[in-house]
């Protein structure tokens, strides 16, 4: 019996892990460690999902060239739905179209796809938005560019926070119940 309550733990235990998340520094709480930016900054605010301070800023910038803050990239399981959620916002005012790119690479280096969102302008209300993306049977890296504009000039701000990629949880779940049928199976 204790066996078996140990066995359950420890399942709970790597399901509850998976769900932290498989990405560092989404929240933008230890600045910009983990990202890369073109133009943009760290600024006091926080979105609604996770508690905080900080989070990414790209702003006021009148020019074709766009600002934006890549993720490091990570590591995402296969075989499973992988799913980036995260919390964004736009001036009152702002005239662009920001962009979220959820991109995907085989473990040669070579492309593999991407899931993309344009946003809607939010007027100064904190949006939480989800993309999924199912990997394929490779192992696979990603990463997240969060991108001021689709094309064209940008005016106003856009702010990005509490990026967190997590495996669909199903998965996860059929796995922990194959994990309880064994121990049944050998009593």
């Amino acid at each position: 019996m204790m066996k078996n309550v140990l066995i359950i733990s420890l399942v709970l235990a790597v399901c509850g892990m998976a769900h932290a998340g498989i990405f560092l520094n989404g929240d933008f709480e230890n600045g910009g460690n983990d990202w890369n930016t073109g133009g943009g900054s760290i600024v006091a605010d926080n979105g609604p999902s996770l508690a905080g301070i900080s989070c990414a800023q790209l702003d006021n910038i009148a020019d074709a060239g766009g600002r934006d803050y890549r993720s490091n990239q990570f590591d995402i399981v296969p075989n499973a739905e992988n799913i980036l959620t995260f919390d964004y916002k736009t001036e009152v005012g702002a005239t662009s179209q920001p962009q979220v790119r959820f991109r995907f690479w085989d473990n040669t280096g070579g492309w593999n796809g991407e899931g993309q969102q344009n946003l809607a302008q939010t007027d100064g209300e904190w949006a939480t938005v989800e993309i999924t993306h199912t990997a394929a049977d490779v192992d696979l890296t990603a990463d997240i560019l969060f991108s001021s504009h689709l094309f064209g000039d940008f005016v106003g701000v856009v702010k990005f926070d509490n990026a967190v990629v997590v495996p669909e949880p199903a998965s996860l779940s059929l796995l922990a119940m194959g994990g309880l049928a064994l121990i049944r199976r050998k009593k």
